[in-house]
């Protein structure tokens, strides 16, 4: 290939792709793995409750807003911790956590905002307590979930520095 003293070298974009067929050649033919995402009872039982809690802002009147709130908490049981191997669950049930935490947060906002809700603690983390103890509320005896209710409504709207309020 030294016609006229130039030394003439193959084009590179043909040689990166000889590389590439090579390459293709080489690799094992294998799937990539599709995991779609299924909810269980307990991924569906928050999302619902996060739906429900929504649904409270504008089917209660704004007097009996916490309640109504409060009374969805018991019923149901939070969903079980997933396994650590098991990403995808772990993502949907911390997804249905946060949902149902945000509806409660927009109840609580609503609450602060009419002056009917404690204010030294911040409502994001009032909103996390009360998703919490829904999970804890699973384990009570029926005859005491009610007790447990309004001990939660007179916790979240204690003013500092009274007690009982």
């Amino acid at each position: 290939m030294i016609a006229s003293g130039n030394l003439r070298s193959p084009p590179t974009f043909v040689m990166f792709a000889s590389v590439a067929r090579r390459r293709r050649g080489r690799r094992s033919k294998r799937r990539a793995a599709t995991q779609h995402a299924r909810l269980g009872a307990g991924e569906a039982r928050l999302l619902a409750l996060a739906r429900d809690l929504a649904a409270l802002t504008i089917t209660e009147p704004p007097t009996r807003l916490l309640d109504a709130a409060l009374e969805r908490l018991a019923p149901g049981a939070g969903p079980k911790t997933p396994h650590r191997r098991d990403k995808t669950r772990a993502l949907a049930t911390a997804w249905a956590h946060e949902q149902a935490r945000l509806a409660m947060q927009e109840i609580l906002d609503r609450e602060a905002r009419r002056g009917a809700l404690r204010g030294d603690l911040p409502r994001p983390l009032l909103a996390w307590l009360l998703i919490a103890a829904r999970d804890a509320l699973a384990t009570e005896p029926p005859d005491a979930l009610d007790e447990r209710l309004q001990s939660l409504g007179r916790f979240l709207r204690l003013t500092p520095g009274k007690v009982g309020g």
